[in-house]
């Protein structure tokens, strides 16, 4: 039999792992495994949008929520060194798991990520890299080649979620090299609500997705604090509802049982006391 192929008999199924971004609409569209919701580990997503309309604002909200799940986090800017991005989208907010860097190589990102082992990464923005701006190709960062380990070995050897931020050009493709999309696991677009919330109101859509479903979307608005998710789009969802609401329900049902033998509990008490 030739190298690489094997009968179905002889495979083992590879379970998908996921980490939660504690956004539920988020982690809905993301899919599930088991009853596990949310970024699939080892994996790559892909998030682009119009300059402006917010995909560093949600990544870092995303960020933030996740670590402080207490999960460690990596935010390569390539605009901004770690001391100036610190001040200016993270102010006032410290922990010992959330990593910086300013790497603009494919080769620094790529032993950062396998170094570090970090639960999810962002790399703000793929436009920086050095290697994808030269012309090398969407491939080379995702795959790399004989010689040199891509992002998505970087991924698969940390066991971690990674997010790959781009921007768009005017007809709708990805800045640098159209053929980004196609190498990346999951591939989001922020797209504006209206022409009449342009600033405040946008749509995150996921176009393809190898471990959901696709074609999803959720409402986000810019506030003071970041991006807030505003839908629920999920709360329509067969699998979400019977995998949440009867963990809701149970933990309701308790909390009468609790109540009712505190009320009953006091009740005895008291005629108790009077018996005496």
């Amino acid at each position: 039999m030739k190298t690489g192929v094997k009968s179905l008999s002889d495979i083992v199924p590879a379970k998908i792992t996921r980490i939660s971004t504690t956004i539920d609409e988020l982690d809905w569209q993301y899919g599930y495994t088991g009853d596990k919701w949310g970024l699939p580990l080892g994996k790559l997503s892909l998030w682009s949008g119009v300059r402006g309309i917010g995909k560093s604002r949600t990544a870092i909200c995303v960020a933030r929520r996740i670590n402080e799940d207490h999960h460690s986090v990596f935010y390569n800017s390539g605009e901004l060194p770690p001391e100036q991005f610190a001040a200016e989208k993270l102010s006032g907010y410290k922990s010992n798991n959330f990593y910086l860097a300013n790497l603009i190589h494919l080769s620094d990102l790529v032993s950062t990520i396998i170094s570090l082992k970090p639960n999810v990464a962002f790399i703000d923005s793929v436009n920086t890299i050095i290697e994808y701006k030269g012309g090398r190709g969407a491939q080379f960062i995702v795959d790399g080649d004989k010689s040199n380990k891509g992002l998505r070995v970087a991924a698969e050897i940390a066991n971690c979620h990674i997010v790959l931020l781009s921007q768009l050009n005017a007809d709708g493709s990805v800045k640098g090299g159209s053929s980004l999309p196609h190498y990346v696991d999951i591939e989001a677009r922020l797209n504006w609500y209206d022409d009449i919330t342009i600033g405040s109101v946008f749509m995150l859509i996921i176009d393809k997705n190898r471990y959901g479903m696709s074609s999803t979307k959720s409402v986000w608005r810019h506030e003071n604090t970041g991006a807030i998710c505003q839908s629920e789009r999920r709360l329509e969802d067969k699998i979400w509802n019977e995998q949440h609401c009867k963990v809701k329900r149970e933990k309701e049902e308790l909390g009468v049982v609790v109540e009712r033998r505190g009320i009953l509990g006091k009740w005895m008490r008291f005629v108790d006391g009077i018996l005496r």
